[in-house]
């Protein structure tokens, strides 16, 4: 996970924390965090993310799809937009257009788009 409950609590303070509490925090954040796995892949770094700079660049993004997955029945428009922000910088990760550097990899620009490899 890129982030924990009280990364949560502490990047947005305000919010109502449902009747389940940190169990449903958790759940977003986990959810939230394999979404981005997925893109992190995409750009060739391995994945998850170990590298402690890295995460600290992608976790509020990953807290905005955490907090818009929290509100799915009812977002406001604040919360849509920062999870349509969050998933343009991640989709642009995948393409190469957004950037991670590790201690050990760089992601890379990809040329394929949608593409599924399947070996034989």
């Amino acid at each position: 996970m890129y982030a924990t409950y009280p990364d949560y609590t502490s990047e947005f303070p305000n919010d109502q924390l449902p009747s389940e509490g940190e169990a449903r925090i958790i759940r977003v954040i986990e959810k939230a965090s394999r979404l981005a796995d997925s893109y992190v892949r995409s750009a060739g770094l391995d994945a998850p993310l170990i590298d402690v700079e890295a995460i600290e660049d992608i976790r509020g993004f990953v807290l905005d799809i955490a907090r818009y997955y929290r509100w799915d029945e009812n977002p406001t428009d604040e919360q849509r937009l920062r999870f349509e922000d969050a998933r343009r910088w991640f989709e642009g990760l995948g393409t190469g257009r957004n950037r991670i550097r590790t201690a050990t990899q760089e992601s890379r620009k990809s040329g394929f788009h949608n593409v599924r490899l399947i070996r034989s």
